[in-house]
């Protein structure tokens, strides 16, 4: 417990800038797997990006009934692409696997993830976004 609080104590004392990328950093490396025991199977992992991409056009397309794998500059279906393009790295996919298996450029992906992080940072600027991301988690969670 005493490396914990001088962990926190460090993270603490970080500004808050860098206490949002150790976070980010955190979260894309899924620090929860080091509690699990090796037997435990990741229910996230067992997809391959491909299927996981699958998975989210369908969800999507009942969220909004935008189809997301159009080239739209639409700011329905841009916001909805940007919701699955999150999720898929937040479920631990690399932005290679991504890539493949959205046909979308790496940095398409990685600048939908800062303006996800903006949207999410700032829901009342974002409410449009919110509410797809919202009805997108709580279908997630079913």
């Amino acid at each position: 417990m005493a490396e914990l609080d001088t962990i926190m104590d460090t993270l603490y004392a970080l500004p808050y800038d860098a206490q949002r990328e150790v976070a980010r950093r955190l979260l894309c490396r899924h620090l929860d797997l080091l509690t699990r025991t090796g037997s435990e199977i990741d229910p996230i992992r067992e997809y391959s990006a491909r299927e996981r991409w699958r998975q989210y056009i369908d969800l999507l397309r009942s969220v909004t009934g935008e189809d997301i794998t159009s080239r739209s500059r639409r700011r329905p279906v841009l916001e909805a692409r940007w919701c699955a393009f999150m999720q898929m790295r937040r479920d631990g996919y690399s932005w290679k696997e991504m890539e493949r298996a959205t046909g979308w450029d790496h940095s398409t992906l990685m600048s939908a993830a800062r303006r996800v992080n903006d949207a999410l940072d700032y829901p009342k600027m974002y409410p449009d976004f919110t509410r797809v991301w919202t009805r997108m988690q709580k279908r997630l969670a079913v």
